[in-house]
């Protein structure tokens, strides 16, 4: 997703979910809809991704966090701060990540 201000976000429902088949994602918007606060994007059943051993902690990643300051995800009252990492940081961490995909 992208925000109007910006900013790249990558959710991924699950680890190493990617060859989980099952009726437990339910799609609630579609690519190239405008979505706003609150809007529900997918909905899914936990139980069923652990029945068949996958593990529902799903990540929220900001893929270009370069481009601001802290970032702060707010999820009803609970608050979760990201500090922006150094260029360095970020430029290892990019080598690491392609050497990974190829």
């Amino acid at each position: 997703m992208k925000s109007f201000g910006g900013v790249e976000i990558l959710i991924h429902v699950g680890l190493n979910t990617c060859k989980f088949i099952g009726e437990s994602f339910q799609p609630q918007v579609a690519a190239v809809d405008t979505i706003r606060r609150g809007q529900i994007l997918l909905t899914f059943e936990p139980q069923e991704m652990i029945r068949a051993s996958y593990e529902p902690t799903t990540p929220v990643v900001v893929t270009n966090p370069e481009n601001f300051g802290d970032i702060v995800f707010q999820i009803g009252e609970q608050k979760i701060f990201a500090q922006r990492a150094d260029r360095e940081s970020l430029k290892i961490f990019r080598l690491d990540f392609e050497r990974i995909l190829h």
